[in-house]
């Protein structure tokens, strides 16, 4: 049985890494195409999501699956991505958090991230790659932290890759028993 592959990426308010991220896993040597991408993100990191990847006809993220098409690359079910995708941290009050600045909006950024990667990682069937190049630095280290967490119970392996001036840390995370699991690093 095929397993199904949720990138969960972390974004702050340049949206170009999630794409950047996609095609750079589309191009390794043996591709990675997720099935269904998700973005941490603040009220922020939405907006400029929408307007910048999800806007227009067509927008840019069909743009990105009709040049991947075009290069041969297989995305049949695979890509599903647009504003539902988009999981926006919650600031002190339950709203959408327009920043992450203090101590306690990275407490609750942390909640929050091990809260989404959770739900995917209960399932057998289930891969979970993860992007770090998005977002504030603590953002991505909180990230990394919670892949990290549940790497303890799952196989894990982490992939890296550069565009631009970036270096992009992905972590994968293959369900698999406890008494199985087995921990690479970095």
């Amino acid at each position: 049985m095929e397993q199904r592959i949720i990138l969960v990426a972390g974004m702050g308010t340049s949206p170009a890494v999630l794409t950047e991220t996609v095609w750079a896993l589309a191009h390794q040597a043996k591709p990675v195409l997720p099935h269904e991408v998700v973005v941490l993100t603040t009220k922020t990191g939405k907006i400029r999501l929408s307007t910048e990847i999800l806007s227009g006809t067509p927008s840019v993220w069909e743009k990105l699956k009709a040049a991947l098409r075009k290069e041969k690359i297989g995305i049949d079910d695979r890509l599903v991505f647009g504003e539902t995708s988009i999981r926006v941290i919650p600031d002190r009050d339950g709203n959408e958090a327009d920043d992450l600045r203090t101590g306690e909006d990275n407490l609750r950024t942390a909640d929050f991230m091990l809260q989404q990667i959770r739900q995917y990682s209960e399932a057998s069937d289930t891969v979970i790659l993860a992007s770090i190049a998005g977002g504030r630095k603590t953002m991505s280290a909180l990230l990394f932290s919670c892949m990290r967490h549940f790497s303890d119970a799952m196989r894990t392996r982490c992939i890296m890759f550069s565009f631009r001036r970036n270096m992009n840390v992905a972590w994968i995370l293959r369900s698999t028993s406890r008494r199985r699991a087995r921990r690479t690093s970095c």
